[in-house]
């Protein structure tokens, strides 16, 4: 069984988004109506209206059976869940699969790490912990 969370989503992180959808379509719709540059206004539209959205609709953490799905907009990623070493609070603005500051870095094995901004928190770190995660939150404010 899999359990789903959405990211939380900061409002100007929402509103910076929806706004480049509609900068993007309305840039896209005039180009098309004047027929400038067709397969250009096209391109705009599918990817300035396309790529925001995508974010917005299908930004998400799943806890598969040994996985974790992190799923932002059209990318995808699996972590293995044995390979999760930690887990802290951070408010690092880097990029990331997260539509919030009020994020979750996640530490692997190997080194590497991800930042994730699930709603529910505290049930996103307990469904971990259920299908076999040891590492715990730490306090510090990493990353």
């Amino acid at each position: 069984m899999s359990v789903r969370f959405k990211s939380k989503v900061d409002p100007w992180i929402g509103i910076a988004l929806i706004g480049c959808t509609l900068l993007s379509a309305g840039a896209g719709v005039i180009m098309l109506r004047g027929r400038i540059a067709l397969l250009l206004g096209v391109a705009i539209l599918g990817v300035g209206v396309g790529l925001p959205l995508s974010l917005l609709l299908w930004t998400d953490y799943t806890v598969e059976n040994d996985t974790l799905l992190v799923r932002s907009g059209l990318f995808r990623r699996r972590v293995p869940l044995k390979d999760i070493v930690g887990i802290g609070s951070t408010r690092n603005p880097l990029s990331s699969p997260a539509l919030s500051l009020d994020r979750l870095l996640i530490t692997r094995r190997n080194g590497s790490s991800l930042m994730v901004s699930p709603r529910d928190k505290r049930g996103f770190l307990e469904e971990l912990q259920n299908h076999g995660v040891k590492a715990t939150e730490y306090g510090g404010n990493r990353g």
